[in-house]
Parts: C-alpha cells; structure tokens; sequence
C-alpha cells in the first residue's frame, strides 16, 4: 500500500495502520520502517475487535504458500518479533471507511498474504467520494 499512496490520496482516500503494539512498539517500528502515514497503536485490540479481524491457523500463517513471500521479505525488512503469540496470529485486514463512518469495503485476509487487491480499494475510494 505504501507504493499505491499517491493514487490512494488522488481518489478521495487516506491511509492508516493499526498494530496490536504499545506506542513504543509502534515508534520503534517508525523508526526502522518510515512511513508518510499514521501508525495507530491499539495495544488492547480493540479496534480488532471492534472489526472482526480473526487470527490465523497453522496454514494460514505457514503454510506452503507463504514460504515465499516470507523468504522475500526477511531479506528487505528483517523479523520483528510479535507483541504476543495472540498477536503473532493476526491475519490483515483492509477496510474503506467513509467520513460518516460507514464501512464502504471490508476485506478479510484469508492469509497473512492475502492483501486487498489495489483496483478493489480504489474502486471504493471513488464511489465513497461520489456519494460524498
């Protein structure tokens, strides 16, 4: 997401990243990984809760076609070892949120490499800002 900002911010839309990390944790992570967009802390899950993301299994995690999404990003970002193992669990979610609040696109990763395809998100985006 981070590459798609700029067509993000050209279709009505911002981003934000929600960990399940402490603000130090969260900060810490600015500082190894820079990014143009906030990075919430919500050390008590809430806002998981609050959206239904659900943690993975097993195979959603490790299973044979992570292996080499995991071996690509090793390389490039490092390991940064998870709040907790409840935490370690969680698969992405995306969501496209309008400014009253209505949730306008939610996507459940049925992986932790199953991301919101991009033409999804910006397709949201503009019909949110249509409506608007």
């Amino acid at each position: 997401m981070r590459k798609e900002e700029a067509r993000i911010s050209e279709a009505g839309g911002s981003l934000a990243v929600v960990g399940v990390g402490s603000p130090a944790q969260a900060a810490h992570f600015l500082q190894r990984f820079p990014m143009a967009f906030p990075l919430l802390a919500d050390p008590d899950q809430a806002a998981r809760q609050a959206y239904s993301v659900r943690s993975g299994n097993l195979g959603d995690l490790m299973g044979p076609a992570t292996w080499t999404a995991y071996a690509q990003a090793i390389p490039r970002h490092g390991v940064a070892p998870a709040v907790d193992r409840q935490a370690a669990a969680l698969l992405p979610g995306s969501f496209v949120i309008d400014r009253s609040g209505r949730i306008r696109l939610a996507h459940y990763a049925r992986s932790v490499i199953d991301w919101l395809p991009v033409d999804q998100l910006l397709a949201a985006l503009r019909e949110a800002a249509a409506e608007s």
